[in-house]
């Protein structure tokens, strides 16, 4: 009778054990950060998250919030406009590279040895956590790599423990009843609540052993 007693207090304690170690082992969202260089010279740099193992530099800059219009081309997809600097709606994407010099925005990798421009499009491009990409609206020689990089900011820069997220952690931000129950869910993963939550029915076992045990030795 004890043992079935155990066994049962056992199989109910890991039953409310199991969807705290699932809920822990869910594995964080992937980073990686984003530099947008203006005309005026004005930087903006953005730490985006994301729940997939990559995503394509164009995803990168439709989560990070910026507003990009985009073109295909031969090099794949061409960003003609962000946030309406550039080459607008009817126009060419690369509208003023029609001379000797060329206006446009040009793409770069951040690398350890620093920027890199790169020669494929943003939709041929896989991010990974811990990369950073770039972006400047600025002139160059036609068929040529840009002389113009971006600042020289790092991922651990740009995606610092206090620097705001943007991407999924909007999301996860929204006001719903769903958001406003989860702190008390991520509560169960701390390691004292989780001991406590096994030993319950331990405890409870032995008190009842206790308490049936003058009965059955004193006949």
């Amino acid at each position: 009778m004890i043992v079935s007693t155990l066994l049962v207090a056992m199989l109910v304690g890991l039953g409310w054990v199991a969807p705290v170690m699932a809920q822990s082992a869910t594995p964080a969202p992937h980073k990686a950060g984003i530099v947008v260089v203006r005309e005026d010279g004005s930087v903006t740099n953005r730490c985006v998250a994301f729940d997939e193992e990559s995503i394509s530099g164009y995803d990168l800059l439709v989560r990070g919030g910026f507003s990009p219009r985009s073109d295909v081309t031969a090099m794949g997809t061409s960003i003609c406009s962000l946030d309406g600097q550039g080459c607008g709606a009817g126009t060419d994407c690369f509208c003023q590279c029609k001379s000797s010099t060329c206006r446009y925005w040009t793409y770069w990798q951040r690398l350890p040895a620093g920027w890199r421009y790169s020669n494929a499009g943003a939709g041929n491009v896989q991010v990974h956590n811990g990369d950073v990409q770039g972006w400047v609206w600025g002139e160059s020689k036609p068929s040529a790599a840009a002389q113009n990089t971006p600042p020289p900011l790092t991922f651990a820069a740009i995606c610092s423990p206090n620097a705001p997220i943007v991407g999924i952690a909007v999301k996860q931000a929204a006001p719903t009843k769903t958001a406003e129950a989860a702190p008390a869910a991520t509560s169960l993963t701390q390691p004292w609540l989780v001991a406590g939550v096994i030993a319950i029915p331990f405890v409870l076992a032995g008190v009842w052993w206790l308490w049936q045990r003058p009965r059955t030795v004193q006949t």
